[in-house]
């Protein structure tokens, strides 16, 4: 369910800013990388923290293309900010 929800998100992305564009690619990479998380503590036994890892990138990916849109930060910002979270 949140995977079909990111992949949802990230398709949205891509329709308002385009497929290639920084802010879809960084989107992309982003859920990329914690849906491994969420899989390495699956792994290990840790299904809670799992669901928290793609919770929380969930909210990310909702957070990023708000946050561009009212030019509050730029792309190389967001991306320091998306990558510290």
């Amino acid at each position: 369910m949140l995977r079909s929800e990111a992949a949802r998100m990230l398709a949205r992305i891509a329709e308002d800013d385009g497929a290639g564009s920084p802010l879809h690619r960084l989107c992309a990479e982003m859920w990329r990388q914690r849906d491994e998380d969420a899989r390495m503590s699956l792994r290990h036994g840790d299904a809670a923290n799992a669901l928290v890892i793609l919770e929380r990138a969930l909210h990310l990916l909702t957070f990023g293309p708000r946050v561009l849109a009212r030019n509050e930060l730029s792309i190389a910002d967001l991306e320091l900010l998306l990558r510290a979270a």
